[in-house]
This record gives C-alpha cells, sequence and structure tokens, in this order.
C-alpha cells in the first residue's frame, strides 16, 4: 500500500460512524477517491471538506492528514509539508501525519527533519510498518545504510507484503554492495505492486518484469 492508500483506509475506517455535516460528505467523497486511485479527484473533494468548515478538529485533522498524503504522492511536496503541519497543529503526535510530513521533508531534502519526525512517528506507533519505511529511506538519504536496513527489515517484519519496504531494502542494499540480494527485493517489489510507476521503472531497467 502506498501512503495514500494507508492513510485513506485508516481515515474510512475511523469515519464509519460519523454522519450528518457537508464537510464528513465530501470528506468521505475524498477517501473514496483516493482509494480508487483518482489523486486528482481526491485533492478537489478533500478541499471542498476543509472549506466547508464543519469538521470538528480531530475530523479536520484527517482530511488534511489525507490530502498531505495525496499532494506528497503527486510531486507537490511543499504543499504536503504545509497540510500535515496543520494536521499536526490539530492532532499532535498523530502517527500518520508525523510519517507524511517526513516523507514530506525527505522529499525536499530537509533529510534531518524527516529522520526527527519518521521517529516521533515510530516511537508512538511501533507497528506502523510505513513509518519504519520512511525512516529506512530518511536514513539512507542521510548515508546510513546499516541503519536505514534495520528499520526495512522491521517494516518488513510488521508487514511482508509492503511493496515500498521491499524497494527501499532493494536501495539499501545496493548502497551496500549486495547486488544480487538488491535484485531480489525489486523483483519482490514489482510482484506486490506491478503498477507503481517507480517500482515498474526499476524493474524494467533490471530486466525483472517477467
Amino acid at each position: 500500500m502506498t501512503l495514500r492508500e494507508l492513510a485513506a483506509a485508516a481515515a474510512l475506517a475511523a469515519l464509519a460512524a460519523c454522519t450528518g455535516s457537508v464537510g464528513l460528505e465530501r470528506l468521505g467523497a475524498a477517501l473514496k477517491a483516493d482509494r480508487d486511485g483518482e489523486p486528482e479527484r481526491a485533492l478537489a473533494l478533500y478541499g471542498e471538506a476543509i472549506a466547508a468548515g464543519d469538521l470538528r478538529p480531530d475530523t479536520l485533522a484527517v482530511a488534511y492528514t489525507n490530502r498531505c498524503a495525496v499532494l506528497g504522492e503527486t510531486g507537490d511536496a511543499a504543499g504536503a509539508l504545509a497540510d500535515c503541519t496543520r494536521a499536526l497543529a490539530l492532532a499532535p503526535g498523530d502517527a500518520m501525519a508525523l510519517t507524511n510530513r517526513g516523507a514530506a521533508h525527505a522529499a525536499l531534502g530537509d533529510y534531518d527533519a524527516a529522520i526527527r519526525d519518521q521517529e516521533d512517528a515510530v516511537a508512538r506507533a511501533p507497528a506502523l510498518a510505513i513509518a519504519h519505511n520512511n525512516l529506512c529511506n530518511a536514513r539512507l538519504a542521510r548515508g546510513d545504510a546499516a541503519a536505514a536496513l534495520a528499520e526495512c527489515d522491521r517494516a518488513l517484519d510488521l508487514e511482508p507484503h509492503l511493496p515500498l519496504a521491499h524497494f527501499t531494502r532493494g536501495e539499501v542494499l545496493e548502497a551496500l554492495a549486495r547486488p544480487d540480494e538488491a535484485r531480489s527485493e525489486f523483483r519482490r517489489a514489482f510482484q506486490l505492486a506491478p503498477d507503481h510507476a517507480q517500482v515498474r521503472a526499476k524493474a524494467e531497467a533490471l530486466g525483472i518484469t517477467e
């Protein structure tokens, strides 16, 4: 699952019992579009949910957290950072908002801030596999491949079929000059998520798409 899909699934579960407002109706539609892989529609609906002005602070935080994830995955790291910072002002310590904001920091090249957010996320939600994966990615970008590998291993202990964790672990193994193991991880990532653009591009470059 991607950060978007994880955040959307968690938010859908949290909102299952909620009814009765324009903001909630728009948020539910946004989450569905997000889950169905329609990022542009999801962004528009998240904006409408936020603009409605009738969401409770905790639910408004869900909207910002999930829009943050969509913005990050569609290339607007600065917008993602702003939205997750808003979410954390409403819901301090929320692990999903922290890991999404950490991913935005990493995309902007601020790896120290990324590591701080990811360490905070895993401290608050030790079983959140995607946060361990993102901490792995941030540590690798910071040049600490050995520590990165431990976090990817933890992510896969928690969620063995998480495609991004296999992909990130492959990148770490490449950095550690362990190409055969890296190739195996990239192949597994492709088997799990053949339509993920980054995963597919790497698999095609390595000739492992069959």
